[in-house]
C-alpha cells in the first residue's frame, strides 16, 4: 500500500538485507570471532560503513526505478526489525513500522502456505511459538529506537484503512495520497513491483478485505485455539483474547 504513494519506493522483499544483518549480529556475539576481525584490522567502523553502503545500494537499485520526486526508500523485509537498533545507528533518520497481527492468524498463514522457516515443523503450535519469540524481539527493538518506531495493528488497518494510513503517512512525514487506498489499481498499471515468489503476492493485487481477520478460526483445530494463550503469552499482552 505504501508503494502506491508517489514518493515511496519499496519493491519486493530483498531477502538479503536481514540475512546479512544476522551475520553481523552473529559476528559480534561471538567474542573470539570479533577479536579475530579486530586483530585483522576489520574494525566495527569498516563493517558499519560497508553495511550502510550495502543496504542503501540494495534498496535504491533492486526495483530498477528512479523516482523523479524526492522519495522514501522502503525495506519490506519484516525480519529487518529484529535489528532495528543497529540499523537505526547506520541510518539515524530512518523510521520503522512494526505491523502487529494476531499470532493465531499468522500461525495459520505460515502453516497453510507452507512457508519454510528452519525452526518450524509444520504444526500450528510451532508456528505460534515462532511468532511469540519473534514479536517479543521486534517489540523490544521497536522500544529501543523510541519515537522512530510506530506500532500498527493489522486489524485496525483492515477495518479503518484511511485513518490508519493517514497516521502512517504523518509518521513518515509524507503528504496524504489517495493512491494508497487503491493500491490494487496502481499495481495493475505496472507501477508497483511484486515478486511471484512472495507467498502474499496473490493477495496484494486485491483490495483490502475483512474476511482475513477471523479466517483462522475456521481453518485451525480447536485444540490449537484452546492452547494458544499458553503457547504464546504475548497474545494476551498485546490485547488478543
Amino acid at each position: 500500500m505504501l508503494d502506491a504513494h508517489p514518493q515511496v519506493q519499496c519493491g519486493e522483499e530483498t531477502r538479503v538485507i536481514p540475512d546479512v544483518l544476522f551475520l553481523v549480529r552473529r559476528w559480534r556475539l561471538k567474542g573470539q570471532e570479533h577479536k579475530r576481525q579486530l586483530e585483522a584490522g576489520v574494525t566495527d567502523d569498516i563493517i558499519d560503513d560497508s553495511m550502510r553502503t550495502f543496504i542503501w545500494n540494495v534498496l535504491n537499485r533492486h526495483t530498477g526505478d528512479s523516482l523523479t520526486e524526492p522519495s522514501l526508500l522502503c525495506a519490506k523485509d519484516p525480519f529487518t526489525l529484529l535489528h532495528a537498533k543497529y540499523v537505526s545507528s547506520l541510518f539515524p533518520s530512518s523510521r520503522y513500522i512494526l505491523m502487529i497481527r494476531d499470532g493465531r492468524a499468522v500461525a495459520a498463514s505460515l502453516v497453510q502456505k507452507k512457508i519454510r522457516i528452519p525452526t518450524l515443523n509444520g504444526t500450528y503450535e510451532s508456528a505460534l511459538r515462532f511468532w511469540d519469540k519473534t514479536m517479543r524481539t521486534m517489540t523490544q527493538q521497536c522500544a529501543l529506537v523510541g519515537q522512530k518506531c510506530m506500532q500498527v495493528r493489522y486489524e485496525d488497518l483492515v477495518l479503518s484503512p484511511m485513518e490508519v494510513l493517514k497516521d502512517i503517512l504523518q509518521f513518515l512525514r509524507l503528504p496524504w495520497s489517495p493512491r494508497v487506498l487503491r493500491h490494487q489499481e496502481v499495481l495493475s498499471e505496472g507501477k508497483i513491483h511484486i515478486s511471484k515468489m512472495e507467498p502474499s503476492s496473490n493477495q496484494v493485487n486485491k483490495a483490502m478485505y475483512q474476511s482475513s481477520l477471523d479466517s483462522w478460526k475456521k481453518t485451525t483445530p480447536y485444540s490449537f485455539q484452546r492452547l494458544a494463550p499458553r503457547i504464546a503469552p504475548l497474545l494476551g499482552k498485546l490485547g488478543y483474547e
